[in-house]
């Protein structure tokens, strides 16, 4: 009788569009040698509807917003029921009310290993953060770095043998080829006609993400490309707000706001892109902006952020300093100005994308981790990990 599976539980507030969202959802379905199950602490969003579809098991808890502490109860009752052997949680909310739930060390045979994966380069409300992660720190067996940026800050409050480097990938089989006619379909989709260059960013229109720093930008970019046009996808509190910036600067007819758009769409916007751009100094890693080297568009990036993992400065797009508009200005118009250029470090951004950050790597380095996690608890009675489904 074959020995069943260890089962890996990962928690995160909700399954709605945004990069830690989907890197969730894809280490779900690509997983192997664990049987994958997920935990949201909200609702289940988007992305969470797609995979009940596949037959994966998603529980929401419906916490509600704030200090919730009576979903310990329901968290601690699911790792039971589903004899979790490694909690793997993302994001904040979820890491705190995750491992706070989890069963103590002191009884092993009940305790899974958590595991947190951090996405974000740090946060507004510092305090808030670190008072809980003091706390909760020693009963963490590893943090996961999916950045060197990520990895050099936990370094500072973690020791060293707590953190795993291990970067995003994506399913590289689930996105379309970039195509000449599917770029002139995708151009048509969203009304961009003749061969007016393109900035496109794809993020959650929040305070984060620094999208007024890059509507700043895109007025210097207006300067010397007076037809440019950014394309903006996403949703947010900061909707009403941007809108009216983008028209103050005189970007009414410049600046597209497309709204949450779903995952299938997303790479209509890159198809018609020229040149992307993450203007956070914050992001972990940037999956949106990987997203857009693999469909062959060179990305504008901050220095020191996540996205350092793989745009290369001057090979597959540029990186610039945080916080500084004229910059970052300067850096869109460099990526869109010389043609040839821009098609060189397409190419190698395309080529960069889907032969180093592809989902088998991704999933190889954390069933790996997991496996040790496993061993480590006495999971030697599940068969260390090594049996298929």
């Amino acid at each position: 009788m074959r020995e069943r599976r260890p089962t890996v539980a990962h928690l995160i507030d909700h399954l709605q569009t945004g990069g830690a969202e989907a890197h969730v959802a894809e280490c779900v379905r690509h997983l192997r040698k664990f049987r994958p199950v997920v935990g949201c602490l909200q609702h289940r969003g988007a992305a969470g509807d797609l995979l009940v579809d596949e037959g994966f098991s998603v529980q929401v808890f419906t916490k509600g917003p704030g200090f919730r502490p009576a979903v310990v109860g329901p968290l601690r009752r699911w790792l039971a029921e589903e004899q979790v052997d490694v909690l793997h949680t993302h994001l904040f909310s979820a890491g705190v009310w995750g491992r706070w739930a989890a069963p103590r060390p002191s009884a092993p045979a009940a305790a899974p290993a958590l595991v947190v994966t951090v996405h974000s380069l740090g946060d507004p409300r510092p305090f808030k953060h670190w008072l809980p992660e003091r706390l909760l720190r020693r009963r963490t067996a590893r943090y996961v770095a999916p950045s060197a940026a990520v990895a050099r800050t936990l370094a500072t409050w973690v020791p060293e043998a707590q953190i795993r480097h291990i970067a995003h990938g994506v399913d590289w089989s689930r996105w379309p080829e970039p195509t000449a006619a599917r770029r002139d379909s995708a151009r048509a989709r969203w009304g961009l006609e003749g061969s007016a260059p393109v900035v496109g960013v794809v993020a959650r229109l929040e305070p984060p993400k620094e999208l007024a720093l890059l509507l700043d930008a895109m007025a210097v970019l207006w300067e010397q490309a007076p037809e440019a046009r950014l394309l903006v996808a996403g949703g947010g509190s900061l909707d009403v707000s941007l809108r009216a910036r983008a028209e103050a600067l005189g970007g009414a007819d410049r600046v597209q706001f497309l709204g949450p758009v779903a995952s299938e769409v997303v790479a209509d916007v890159w198809l018609a892109a020229d040149c992307g751009v993450l203007p956070s100094r914050h992001e972990g890693f940037g999956l949106a902006a990987l997203e857009a080297m693999g469909m062959g568009v060179p990305v504008v990036a901050i220095h020191s952020s996540g996205a350092e993992e793989f745009v290369q400065d001057g090979q597959t797009g540029l990186l610039v300093p945080a916080g500084d508009a004229n910059g970052l200005g300067a850096a869109l118009g460099a990526a869109i100005s010389d043609e040839a250029r821009r098609r060189g470090w397409a190419e190698r951004a395309r080529q960069r994308a889907r032969e180093d950050f592809g989902i088998s790597r991704m999933i190889s380095a954390l069933e790996e981790l997991y496996a040790e996690l496993v061993a480590d608890r006495g999971g030697e009675r599940h068969g260390g990990g090594g049996g298929m489904p």
